[in-house]
């Protein structure tokens, strides 16, 4: 796709925006980009890259033989003191359920060439930026798809919406172990998206781009599994989608050039489990030492669904006068039995976000909108429906987090902004200058959602920045403090 002149001038805010992505998970903190030479050290993707260099898949730490003769190493109460903490204990030997996508990827290479590793933070700063450059890719492709016409404005204001009020920046405020997975699953199913995107639209070339579709499809599950519900819902539309207008022949010459690498790598996903823990989908989780038993807990839970949906719909945060203002709160804890099964962390809902306020607009005129708009409406619905999809699936899991929504609000945001300017136009009176107001009250929504999560991610779960970096901090503090 060639981006012509006016698209090009976005590319001031697109490096101010990176800019800050970067500054976020380093907190100011040069040290934490320093590039790290250890034999294992404290993350995780680290001590899974250096079994690797080892030629094992367990740890290269030895459980504790205090651990070991406990008459249950998996009981919290017991091996508070022994466990390394959220490590997978299996026959005598440690494991991590995070996947080895980053490890493999960014780590393995560089300890080769120079003996050292990537940082978190900074691998989190990467992913999150490339995969923000898809996310507004795509948004562009279908705008020139199906020929919607909007304005520079519009460009710029979706791509600070996509930025922030997919709550990257609080994903990015502190960068371990769990933040490089979700990043990594965001980076490329933004790119295998795009890939898909283009690969029915291209005249040229949809061979090669079929297999890298498939390929980052599948990093993507390989880097946090439960996306594989977006991955699903998106290839079986690429596969309609090829049935429909090209002949049997290309579509499946298409459709096997694009499975294959997928297919590879949940092959390959598949035997990394089973030679660990002799099951092709047990990735660790049951055999986790954490602040909990996970043995007596289930992963998935319809009990926990009505609250998880509430929490991810319509959780609020605190508003107060004092630095920074916006802060994520915890939900309200279940009692009873459901209270055994279900932990949360700091998060705020969707419609604590201004800027979908408007989602329940476009449902109100959704009928009406899809007999004049049917391709871009179903298009439409594709993005929000998949996210809506993994949002129902992900209410009944274990934890109800913050971080966890970078799983699916990109998706949401795309089909929102892509489809907002056809709902604008039934919405509002062109002739009573509605259109432009109904604009002006748009952009001033994704103005206050970027305020909220920039705010909101100077704390981040465990304030980061003001541990890490007090004089940052107080400057920052100052400075606002003085705004208002």
């Amino acid at each position: 796709m060639k981006l012509d002149c006016r698209q090009l001038t976005i590319l001031p805010l697109f490096l101010i925006i990176v800019l800050f992505y970067f500054w976020t998970p380093s907190n100011g903190l040069l040290s934490h980009f320093t590039f790290e030479k250890n034999q294992g050290g404290p993350s995780r993707h680290h001590q899974i890259a250096e079994a690797f260099l080892h030629k094992q898949l367990h740890l290269l730490d030895a459980p504790k033989e205090e651990l070991l003769a406990l008459p249950d190493p998996y009981d919290p109460s017991l091996n508070d003191k022994f466990r390394l903490h959220d490590a997978s204990l299996y026959q005598g030997k440690y494991y991590h359920y995070f996947s080895p996508v980053v490890s493999i990827l960014f780590n393995i290479p560089l300890r080769v060439l120079n003996g050292r590793y990537f940082t978190d933070p900074l691998i989190g700063a990467i992913l999150c930026s490339v995969g923000l450059i898809f996310n507004y890719l795509i948004l562009i492709k279908l705008f020139s798809i199906f020929k919607i016409q909007v304005t520079q404005t519009y460009r710029i204001f979706s791509l600070l919406a996509l930025a922030f009020a997919s709550n990257i920046p609080f994903l990015l405020r502190r960068v371990d172990s769990y933040e490089v997975c979700i990043a990594s699953a965001y980076c490329f199913l933004m790119v295998g998206i795009y890939l898909l995107i283009s690969t029915l639209t291209s005249n040229n070339g949809a061979r090669f781009k079929s297999i890298f579709l498939g390929f980052f499809l599948g990093l993507a599950i390989a880097s946090r599994p439960n996306v594989a519900v977006i991955v699903l819902i998106f290839y079986l539309f690429f596969i309609t989608y090829l049935l429909k207008t090209l002949s049997i022949k290309k579509s499946f010459e298409l459709i096997i050039f694009s499975a294959v690498p997928l297919i590879f790598i949940f092959l390959c996903l598949a035997y990394y489990n089973y030679i660990r823990f002799n099951s092709i989908f047990e990735f660790g989780l049951s055999y986790q030492l954490a602040g909990i038993d996970v043995r007596n807990i289930p992963s998935f839970s319809i009990q926990r669904m009505p609250l998880g949906l509430f929490v991810y719909f319509f959780q609020t945060y605190s508003f107060d006068l004092v630095f920074p203002f916006f802060h994520a709160i915890y939900p309200l804890k279940p009692e009873g039995e459901l209270s055994k099964i279900w932990f949360t962390e700091p998060v705020i809902g969707i419609f604590s976000m201004p800027i979908f306020w408007l989602l329940p607009f476009q449902i109100l005129l959704f009928k009406k909108a899809y007999a004049i708009h049917k391709a871009p409406i179903v298009i439409s619905i594709l993005f929000i429906g998949s996210s809506l999809t993994l949002i129902f699936l992900s209410s009944g899991l274990l934890g109800v987090t913050m971080r966890y929504t970078v799983d699916f609000l990109p998706l949401l945001l795309i089909g929102f902004l892509f489809s907002q300017p056809i709902y604008m136009n039934l919405l509002y009176d062109k002739s009573s200058g509605g259109v432009k107001a109904g604009y002006i009250y748009f952009y001033i929504l994704i103005v206050a959602s970027c305020v909220i999560s920039f705010f909101l991610s100077l704390s981040g779960y465990v304030d980061s920045l003001k541990r890490l970096n007090p004089n940052t901090w107080n400057i920052l503090k100052t400075f606002f403090t003085a705004l208002i």
